[in-house]
């Protein structure tokens, strides 16, 4: 029976963790305790190990670099090979709707204000970058990144806003 891979619980208040990058690809063999993915939080960048020996399958559409996950949301599975897997549906934002870089937001759905601005899950961004952007309504590709590989940290929000009202 396929093993389930979800974004676990890594402290009292986590929520969600963004994807940093899967290790090993769809359809790829693994070993239990073998590290596949990714995640950072708004505290550590954490890599999750493989809770069984087989093959990755089904990863999430949508489950992509750069996107936040709640915790507990099933992401991927490992079965055996020949096995398969349930199709698991595309990962929707709960809280609002948020375009990814390059498409167009939907008016009148997530219950945002027209003069709300988007937030882009296009780009490398700590999820306290994220919440801070949504918070003071800036656009993420309008920040430049200083953290780890251009990742954008709240700092880097709180600096943008800080200039513009300078």
């Amino acid at each position: 029976m396929a093993v389930e891979i979800f974004i676990p619980k890594m402290s009292d208040h986590m929520e969600a963790g963004e994807i940093v990058q899967w290790l090993v690809g769809e359809g790829e063999t693994v070993q239990e305790g073998q590290e596949i993915i990714e995640i950072m939080t708004d505290k550590v960048t954490a890599r999750i190990e493989a809770p069984a020996t087989g093959v990755l399958k089904g990863i999430r559409k949508g489950i992509v670099d750069g996107v936040s996950i709640p915790v507990g949301e099933t992401i991927a599975y490992i079965a055996q090979e020949g096995e398969s897997v349930p199709e698991l549906p595309l990962l929707v934002e709960k809280e609002c709707e948020v375009p990814v870089r390059g498409q167009e937001s939907e008016s009148g759905k997530g219950g945002g204000r027209k003069d709300e601005k988007p937030v882009s899950h296009g780009l490398r961004a700590s999820p306290a970058a994220r919440r801070k952007a949504k918070e003071l309504g800036i656009d993420l590709s309008n920040v430049k990144g200083t953290g780890p590989r251009g990742l954008i940290t709240e700092e880097d929000v709180a600096a943008l806003k800080q200039d513009k009202s300078e």
